[in-house]
């Protein structure tokens, strides 16, 4: 198999991929690949958690909880600023309802000061809304 590229087929490719005349053939190929490896991947839901919080994946799987879970914190019940936890760290995109809990910013904020992040939080969630909610529901001074 012939691995030379011609330059009539450079110049048939799209013009994202053509050579600059300053490209060498090594470099173009590395330029190929790296495309090539964009568009295999565009499809597939990101692995790394800061990748997949970004993309249209999780805005998928927050409007689809949303269809049947009120948008409202669940220790003070307000309805601003509300983002939706992960009670467990795996399986992006395919998170079951009961492992996402929405909070509001401070809240949710407040969890992880005081938890951080592990990839198990199902019990320190549960505790820390319960606990949350019996201090915010004592009768302030």
């Amino acid at each position: 198999m012939n691995t030379k590229i011609s330059i009539f087929e450079c110049l048939s490719r799209p013009i994202e991929t053509k050579v600059k005349k300053s490209m060498s053939m090594k470099a173009y190929r590395k330029l190929l690949r790296r495309q090539e490896s964009k568009r295999k991947y565009a499809n597939r839901i990101p692995k790394k958690y800061k990748v997949y919080i970004k993309s249209k994946w999780w805005e998928k799987r927050k409007n689809l909880y949303f269809q049947s879970h009120e948008k409202k914190c669940a220790i003070c019940s307000s309805s601003e600023h509300i983002q939706l936890h992960h009670m467990v760290y795996k399986n992006y995109g395919n998170e079951k309802d009961e492992h996402l809990v929405p909070l509001c910013r401070e809240h949710h904020n407040l969890f992880h000061s005081q938890t951080g992040t592990h990839t198990n939080m199902v019990k320190d969630t549960n505790d820390f809304i319960i606990e949350t909610s019996e201090i915010e529901s004592f009768p302030k001074v």
